[in-house]
């Protein structure tokens, strides 16, 4: 994480062995990396949900977004994606003590899933609060980027979105920039200087920035189809 992205540290909290079996998986970084056909592909009946789009939500944190969107939506599918073991071990907590049957948490590095993404099978894609990774040094570790985009976009149902919210303007201008231009993308929703995110739940990060009253910024790139 950038320097200045840190909230409150986070306790290191294991779930039980019955929640860890029931909502986190875990994929090895160095072994995804060399090998990734040992691994299955990131679909819904990977995780063990019904055979239709799911939602993903990647760097989902400690879950609060995306434990409250899976309750009150019981008929749709939920796979967060998180490398931290502090935040996803909370968010695996926060599911087993709403009782959740519709979500699943992966302790892996987005950037290392390419090759096990699945034509049609994401619904949309949400991308909360990512780290800006500020720096020459870093930028190359940012998650959205072209990579990002032309290998999520065969995933991505017909019509698919994909959802951007962050605090950082200059960082909302480079993605929003990058997405607008891609031709494989429209953008719309794009919301700039907001009081409130709109989100129906408040993600750690919103919580904190609104406190020290932060603005936000958002967009959402719908999937076109290609010719």
């Amino acid at each position: 994480m950038s320097r200045g992205r840190r909230i409150s540290r986070l306790k290191l909290n294991p779930p039980s062995s019955e929640a860890a079996y029931k909502y986190l998986s875990s994929w090895n970084g160095k072994q995804l990396f060399h090998d990734p056909s040992n691994f299955p592909p990131l679909s819904p009946e990977s995780f063990s949900f019904p055979p239709k789009p799911f939602s993903i939500d990647i760097g989902c944190g400690s879950g609060e977004y995306l434990c409250n969107l899976a309750a009150s939506q019981p008929d749709e599918n939920f796979l967060g994606i998180e490398i931290s073991r502090r935040s996803i071990y909370q968010a695996v907590n926060q599911a087993a003590n709403f009782n959740l049957e519709n979500i699943h948490f992966l302790k892996a590095d987005f950037h290392l899933l390419y090759p096990n993404l699945i034509d049609n099978s994401i619904k949309d894609a949400s991308l909360l609060f990512p780290d800006p990774n500020y720096g020459s040094k870093n930028t190359k570790h940012r998650i959205f980027g072209t990579a990002f985009l032309d290998q999520l976009h065969p995933a991505l149902t017909p019509g698919g979105r994909i959802k951007v919210l962050t605090d950082q303007e200059p960082f909302f201008e480079d993605m929003l920039q990058l997405g607008s231009n891609h031709p494989k993308y429209k953008s719309q929703a794009i919301a700039r200087h907001m009081n409130a995110t709109g989100l129906p739940y408040p993600t750690r990060f919103q919580q904190a920035w609104e406190n020290i009253k932060r603005k936000f910024y958002y967009f959402e790139l719908i999937k076109l189809p290609v010719h």
